[in-house]
């Protein structure tokens, strides 16, 4: 069973992630948990300022928020 928990594990990013990266990941994540559709998440309070911190320190989000909404 550990081998199969190992192997469901995701591949570790090739950079690691920022504080604003991850931030930002769970709210996109925990958005799409409560069912916000992705042109509903900018109205979240949460959004812009996340979003203007990432600016801030030249993390783009629109990649990370188009891999996280897109459908697998």
């Amino acid at each position: 069973v550990a081998i199969d928990v190992e192997q469901a594990a995701p591949e570790p990013a090739e950079e690691p992630q920022t504080e604003i990266e991850i931030e930002f990941r769970a709210l996109v994540t925990e958005l799409m948990a409560n069912g916000v559709e992705p042109s509903d998440m900018v109205d979240d309070p949460r959004w812009e300022p996340i979003n203007e911190r990432a600016a801030a320190v030249g993390f783009e989000t629109w990649p990370v928020f188009m891999e996280l909404t897109s459908v697998q």
